[in-house]
């Protein structure tokens, strides 16, 4: 259950991030499921590449937990960690800071799912895009 709660919580700061910044470089709402826009200009195909992208890097992340699984046990790890750290942050921290930079990690993930739920809910309500209704966030 963590490791889908992580995947969710690292997709939702991604989205939280690129919400407002669609906004701000297109200069109006993000499309979304409740927005609309979702079938406008290049976004079906964006859509359809990212799911794809997607798809590859979790069937690449199985595939290796399972040959390490199947060659003896398996050496435990972070749920969520994929090995993927090209700047070397965790490898040069301690076992009980990586569990803390964990940690840090899934509560700011959890943040940002309540953060994205709430920017759907506020452009469905009223209607004009985030950056909009709170300009003292983006210097408007």
């Amino acid at each position: 259950m963590r490791e889908a709660e992580i995947r969710h919580a690292r997709l939702a700061m991604l989205a939280a991030a690129g919400w407002p910044l669609s906004e701000l470089l297109q200069g109006g709402r993000a499309p979304s499921v409740l927005n609309g826009g979702l079938g406008d200009g290049p976004v079906p195909f964006f859509l359809v590449l990212a799911a794809g992208a997607a798809a590859y890097v979790e069937y690449l992340s199985e595939e290796a937990a399972n040959q390490a699984s199947g060659l003896g046990p398996a050496a435990p790890r972070l749920a969520g960690d994929f090995g993927f750290d090209p700047l070397g942050v965790m490898a040069e921290e301690g076992a009980y800071r990586r569990k803390e930079l964990s940690a840090n990690e899934l509560f700011n993930g959890r943040l940002a799912m309540l953060a994205i739920t709430g920017f759907a809910a506020q452009e469905f309500l009223w209607g004009t895009p985030v950056v909009e209704q709170t300009p003292f966030f983006f210097g408007r």
